[in-house]
């Protein structure tokens, strides 16, 4: 990854009883996705990176560096 790249990573949270939300987050590493994530939900049980969007998704869903979006 290029310095200063950024990548939408998505991010699932897990809930009891096997239920999942998934959100996308702009952030330049995984670390930092899971981060922010956390800092935007103090209450969050167990998360783990899932998957990515593609240039072209983040562009049309126009996400913004350090959001963190349910999807």
């Amino acid at each position: 990854m290029k310095k200063g790249r950024l990548t939408a990573f998505l991010v699932a949270e897990l809930r009891p009883p096997g239920v999942a939300c998934v959100y996308a987050v702009v952030a330049p590493s995984s670390a930092r996705a899971l981060e922010l994530l956390r800092s935007s939900m103090p209450g969050a049980a167990e998360i783990m990176v899932v998957g990515g969007f593609s240039r072209d998704t983040v562009r049309r869903l126009h996400l913004k560096p350090g959001e963190v979006r349910r999807v």
